[in-house]
């Protein structure tokens, strides 16, 4: 029989994986495919050729880590490493220069989408779509405020054209502090050294010093305890020069450089490049001091030939956190009338704004000085890098560290720049080509994505997997991008989910990927799956569709509870899970290695005893049996998983692995993998991540950190926070503490007061802050409620008329004594008091509000108070930032009238500070973001509380029109903590208003009658009456 009528060969899909497929990249052999690295993939890739099905879905997270490539260098105290020498316990720098030590370690990564990121000093950085870039976004509201971002995330978004044209770079990183290493003996004096590297002789050790800078440099060098010794001037058309011999104990310059193999050889020695910070400054300036400049334009340059010595010299000063440029020419002259080329030349150049940190020559240092005089610079540039551009490369082995240090960044390249499931389609694919022919269809999210797939993977595959890529037609047109054409007459296709795509001619095999980024309904014809599921339909039993996805969308129903009779039954939310929901339902389930009862990994069984420190919380992360409460400890992880098994809805395993009971029936194999159970995400790695989306939670108020973590790490369905809440007043009146009436309790640091303008009245709240167990946390205490609701206006018959707010400007004034100058005593019984820090007002709703809330604020600068009173207003697009201070007034009369303003005025998203109130309610531990009351209130506090609901789309709304004034003043506090940046305040080391009561800059004794800070009004003269006097 000829090999072309040979039948296929019968294996399942998981065996011709471990067969067939090859995960080979440029750069570094891994090897065949193993499915022990994925246990629970091979069942999964089993079912496809199946008969028994016609459909499977997959639900898993998305397994992915930090990765870069394995080959950037790593800077080490002893010197440089490749990302995959290092290892757990290994010592590298943090991106405060402090050594920190690795204590996570991924195994090498294949196949990802690798993008390479190049910034404005021309340094390059690759990295895969996965990796957390700690960066400062120029178009936040605080554009100085680091934040975490994906590549992916940044890809398309670091720059913006502006319409004259110029082009705007958004992201930028901040530079790294120099390398802080401990101070080592040297066998030449660092500073000398340099000296010589700049301007010394290379074969006999003399050095050569302008005449000009000759004395000053020599006192230099005797400062540290060598002796100098001019012998000879040497002059040339630049001016002239002297030629001096240094010795130190009578032994030569010379000799030392012999010593140290530098004689002949100018190179600064592996010693010197990790010296201590002082020892490294040293050498840059003896070598500036004789080899640099300071140009007219400010800039530090040094211009360099000796291409090795330009590396370690590059290497020193980002060491130092200099941000250095390198440019590079060929200098042509000409001689004898011929026009030659010289060397090779390179200039380092960069900024400093002190130049005596790399200078000692008071010329240099007065030139630089004097440029700072006459040119405001921007050290934003020379003190960050900015991101230029990120483009798609070819994949590359990629893998990720995790370190000690509390911000978790560690410095990468050579530049130290600080950084933060589809293979079981492949696999089918693979399968399906070699072993049992038929069209197929692969479909991606959009046509970009669908062509980088083609390139980055099936290319690959073909290329790497030689027995599957045999099965490629020969002919010119049988590759192209979108579709393959195979010797078994198979056509593969790569598509995406539009309605002509997916209703074309009848395809027995079909995939989707990624399926819950896909439009829910494909022009009003139906869900993707549905659809693809169609064009099977005449292929019967052959027929299979398949969709895999990490869940994307939120619950329907947050008060949804767990049917007794469907343990397997995910939530009610579209996408993945609904498609899961149609199947047999299948769950991971894994043995205990201390009882041997099996369960299934989730991360509501990682348990981390509360902390909310993330690197000592990953510390104690351990997952605890649900049957008989055994710690089980992250080491386990592996073992248990190779023991697992998939059980469908209805059975049941015993603990030595009998599984019983009817299982779920459905014509769909449906799977559901949870977080803990990935391979490629370890549990400490799901709560450290789980702790800072937490935290970025209560600092922002956006829950799309905690959504991206619940949704592509733990595998879950997203609950947003405050859906549905049921909470009730009479739950947080029983929460109440028994606490002094309108006193200061114990540990308040300031006093914040909000107030809700009303129709005839002031609606006020005061509020103490207390500091949290970790940076970033605060606690809430309410002091005060009341309201102003009677006017120094009166009627005919002398009675106070009720206050206008939008009418009176001089009911306002009632705000200046009552609130902005009110303090509280302290309840210590000291007799001391403390001021309110700020009084914040909404400005917007009431008619004429807004334009007395201007005038009272005009006012109060008048009188030197408008820095305690800040005016609110919330902001209605849902995408604004969650505050951002306008100045949306104007008070000018001319043409520039639509110039900015001189009144503040904070917008808030009251959709994102209500989702952050509505955290902290729940919160119940002290100094971890709670609210305090004191039970002193009375009931309706509490119901204002709880009026306010979320609708299906997500919003805070009203429904009934109930006051909810306690709710509303609450959210005005957190923008204005906010304003006030007191979430980054260290509480270890707080400013004088935020400090304990001793040091507290607003406590002030009662006593003496007198507040701190007190503004004083000039005194008035009456010069009628002083010249009455004197006559």
């Amino acid at each position: 029989m000829s090999s072309g009528l040979k039948p296929p060969e019968r294996l399942s899909v998981s065996e011709a994986a471990e067969k067939y497929r090859f995960l080979n990249n440029p750069g570094a052999y891994i090897g065949p495919w193993k499915n022990e690295t994925t246990p629970y993939l091979t069942e999964v890739m089993d079912v496809l050729d199946s008969r028994d099905h016609k459909g499977c879905i997959l639900a898993a997270p998305a397994q992915c880590g930090k990765p870069i490539w394995i080959e950037t260098p790593i800077a080490t105290q002893t010197g440089w490493k490749r990302l995959r020498d290092i290892h757990v316990g290994d010592m590298v720098f943090a991106a405060d220069g402090t050594p920190t030590k690795v204590v996570i370690e991924t195994p090498v990564f294949l196949d990802r989408q690798c993008y390479r990121i190049t910034f404005d000093d021309g340094s390059e950085i690759v990295a895969d779509e996965a990796h957390r870039w700690a960066v400062n976004d120029a178009w936040a509201h605080d554009p100085y405020k680091l934040v975490v971002r994906t590549t992916a995330e940044l890809f398309g978004k670091y720059q913006i054209t502006t319409p004259a044209g110029k082009v705007r770079y958004r992201y930028s990183i901040p530079n790294a502090k120099p390398l802080v290493l401990p101070e080592v003996e040297l066998p030449i004096d660092p500073y000398l050294l340099g000296v010589w590297l700049g301007d010394g002789s290379r074969s006999d050790g003399y050095l050569i010093l302008g005449n000009k800078d000759c004395d000053h440099i020599e006192s230099q060098i005797a400062s540290r305890g060598y002796e100098t010794k001019r012998l000879a001037t040497k002059g040339n058309s630049q001016g002239t020069a002297e030629l001096v011999a240094v010795s130190r104990g009578g032994v030569s310059l010379r000799k030392f450089l012999f010593s140290e193999g530098l004689l002949g050889n100018k190179d600064i020695p592996d010693i010197y490049m990790r010296a201590s910070e002082s020892q490294r400054r040293d050498l840059v300036k003896g070598f500036l001091d004789t080899d640099g400049v300071v140009c007219k334009n400010g800039r530090i340059e040094i211009a360099q030939s000796d291409i090795p010595l330009q590396i370690k010299l590059y290497e020193l000063l980002v060491s130092l956190g200099a941000k250095p440029h390198t440019d590079s020419v060929i200098p042509t002259y000409s001689y004898k009338g011929e026009k030659l080329q010289g060397k090779w030349s390179t200039t380092l150049a960069f900024s400093a704004p002190d130049a005596s940190e790399f200078f000692t020559l008071p010329r240099h240092i007065q030139r630089r000085e004097d440029f700072r005089a006459v040119k405001k610079e921007r050290p934003t540039h020379s003190g960050r890098r900015f991101i230029r551009k990120i483009e798609p490369v070819d994949s590359v082995p990629v893998r990720c560290i995790g370190v000690e240090h509390e911000d978790h960044l560690f410095l990468v390249g050579e530049q130290m720049v600080p950084t933060h499931n589809t293979d079981a389609i492949i696999n089918w694919m693979a399968h399906t080509i070699k072993c049992s022919p038929a069209d197929f269809i692969l479909y991606q999210t959009s046509q970009t994505v669908a062509r980088d797939f083609s390139r980055r993977r099936v290319d690959r595959l073909f290329r790497y997997s030689p027995e599957i890529g045999k099965q490629l037609m020969s002919r010119g047109d049988a590759d192209n991008v979108f579709d393959k054409h195979f010797t078994s007459g198979m056509m593969l296709t790569l598509s995406w989910p539009t309605i002509n795509e997916l209703s074309g001619r009848p395809v027995g095999k079909v995939a989707l990927t990624d399926y819950d980024r896909m439009p829910e309904n494909i022009d009003g014809e139906g869900s993707p799956y549905d659809l693809a599921a169609k064009r099977g339909q005449t292929f019967g039993s052959f027929a299979m569709t398949f969709a895999e996805s990490s869940p994307g969308y939120e619950t329907s129903n947050p008060k949804w509870l767990q049917p007794a009779g469907s343990p397997h039954e995910a939530p009610p939310c579209t996408g993945i899970l609904a498609l899961y929901n149609r199947g047999d339902r299948r769950r991971w389930f894994v043995p205990c290695p201390h009882c041997n009862h099996y369960f299934e990994p989730s991360f509501k069984y990682l348990d981390w005893g509360g902390i909310s420190d993330p690197m000592e919380a990953r510390e104690r992360v351990v997952m605890l049996c649900p049957n008989n409460g055994c710690l089980i400890e992250p080491k386990w992880k592996a073992d248990i998983n190779k023991a697992g098994r998939w059980l469908r809805e209805g059975q049941k395993i015993s603990p030595s692995g009998v599984i019983t009971g009817q299982g779920r029936v459905s014509n769909i194999a449906s799977f559901w993998l949870k977080g803990p159970a990935a391979t490629f995400i370890s549990w400490e790695e799901l709560v450290v991540k789980y702790i800072q989306a937490e935290q970025e939670f209560f600092n922002t108020g956006s829950q799309e950190a905690l959504k991206s973590t619940v949704n592509t790490d733990q595998g879950e369905p997203y609950v947003p926070r405050g859906l549905g809440s049921s909470r009730l007043p009479e739950d947080l009146k029983d929460r109440a503490d028994d606490l002094p009436e309108r006193e200061v309790p114990a540990n308040v640091r300031c006093l914040l007061a909000t107030m809700d303008v009303q129709g005839n009245r002031w609606e006020v709240q005061v509020h103490g802050l207390l500091p949290g167990d970790t940076q970033g946390m605060y606690d809430v205490v309410v002091i005060d409620r009341f309201h102003i609701q009677k006017s120094e206006r009166r009627d005919a018959d002398g009675e106070r008329l009720w206050v206008k707010p939008g009418t009176y400007l001089e009911d306002w004034d009632l705000v200046t004594e009552q609130v902005i100058r009110k303090t509280y005593p302290l309840a210590d019984g000291s007799g001391r008091h403390m001021q309110i820090k700020m009084a914040a007002c909404d400005s917007g709703g009431k008619k004429g509000v807004t334009s007395m809330a201007y005038a009272y604020w005009r006012k109060l600068k008048k009188e030197g108070l408008h820095g305690r009173f800040l005016l609110l207003k919330g902001e209605g697009s849902p995408t604004a930032p969650r505050i951002n201070l306008t100045h949306p007034d104007s008070a000018r009369k001319d043409r520039m009238a639509g110039a900015r303003g001189e009144i503040p005025v904070l917008l808030l998203n009251t959709n994102k500070v209500k989702d952050q109130l509505d955290q902290m309610l729940d919160r119940t531990t002290p100094g971890g973001g709670m609210i305090r009351f004191p039970e002193w209130l009375p009931d309706h506090f509490f119901v204002e509380l709880t009026v306010e609901q979320k609708d299906e789309k997500g919003r805070w709304v009203n429904p009934k029109s109930l006051r909810n004034e306690s709710w509303d003043l609450l959210v005005y506090l957190i923008a204005v903590a906010s304003h006030l940046r007191v979430e980054f305040i260290d509480w270890s080391s707080p400013p004088s208003w935020v400090a304990p009561w001793d040091d507290n800059a607003l406590v002030f004794d009662a006593t003496d009658g007198e507040k701190r800070f007190e503004i004083r009004q000039k005194p008035k003269y009456d010069l009628k009456k002083l010249a009455a006097d004197l006559a």
